[in-house]
């Protein structure tokens, strides 16, 4: 347990063998489960151009292997550990199976999170290009050597494409946000205030921490105290929003029965919604003088 107190208990060296062994089997398995077309799905690009930028995608192939070796490894030094303990070997089934139902750690992404990540990737390579444009001794246009049988882009052209990628990433965050429930969506972008919110104190907190480098780079210190000032009034707003968002989801009694909606779907729409409960309450009415 950690030192003030919360958390999970401390693992012993075996427990956190198991675990181990465990998760890699789950992920090879996963993995077993994927086709080239699936991974490809999951590798955003948004680069249409013949010569796309950066290392391609590791095909499934070898994605498999690797989860293959990992596990095998890990489940031999489970086995050594059981060994120099004494202890009676457990059955592989209950080995494999020992993480399936945990949920420990921070949920994973969804689609919108992952996308937000791929767009603030982008813009750190931006980034990081035009501190290359600002030398002295490189031109926008000087278009690096030539080493293999792609030709390389000079600086500007990359940053052209970058630019390109976010925008369609963009495009592809509005489609997916419109399919979501409000609630999703609002608890993306809590995600990504919360990110923002920890890179921005620990720059103040850690300024020599090596994950610092490329944000000390980027902002000052008197930016950083404003944005973490401005991000925890937005943490709170976007608070209120999703509490406010679970509440509404409820039932509502019109013209003496209980019609079920879920309003996370007509919030942007409270329009549609009005005239609806419009229209239920003038039938009820005609009704009643009728």
């Amino acid at each position: 347990m950690s030192k003030n107190g919360a958390g999970r208990p401390k693992q012993t060296e075996l427990e956190r063998l198991r675990s181990l062994t465990s998760r890699l089997f789950l992920k090879y398995q996963n993995l077993m489960r994927l086709s080239d077309a699936d991974l490809e799905e999951k590798h955003l690009q948004y680069d249409t151009a013949k010569g796309k930028m950066g290392r391609p995608a590791l095909s499934i192939k070898i994605k498999r292997e690797r989860a293959l070796k990992n596990f095998e490894n890990a489940l031999k030094k489970y086995q050594e550990q059981e060994k120099a303990e004494g202890v009676e070997p457990v059955p592989f089934a209950t080995i494999a199976l020992t993480k399936v139902k945990d949920n420990a750690g921070r949920p994973g992404m969804n689609e919108l999170d992952r996308l937000r990540r791929y767009i603030r990737q982008q813009e750190v390579l931006i980034f990081e290009l035009e501190l290359v444009q600002l030398n002295e001794t490189t031109s926008a246009s000087t278009r690096p050597e030539r080493t293999g049988k792609r030709i390389p882009r000079t600086p500007l052209e990359q940053i052209q494409v970058l630019k390109k990628k976010i925008e369609l990433a963009q495009q592809d965050y509005q489609v997916t946000a419109a399919t979501l429930p409000l609630i999703d969506v609002l608890k993306s972008e809590r995600n990504e205030i919360r990110a923002d919110l920890r890179q921005f104190k620990m720059l103040i907190n850690k300024p020599d921490h090596w994950q610092m480098r490329k944000m000390r780079q980027r902002y000052t210190d008197e930016y950083a105290l404003t944005q973490i000032e401005q991000l925890e009034i937005d943490l709170q707003s976007i608070n209120e929003k999703i509490v406010n968002a679970v509440q509404a989801k409820q039932t509502t009694r019109v013209a003496g029965e209980i019609i079920m909606f879920d309003p996370l779907k007509v919030a942007a729409k409270s329009d549609q919604q009005e005239e609806i409960l419009l229209t239920a309450n003038s039938s009820t009415n005609h009704e009643a003088n009728g």
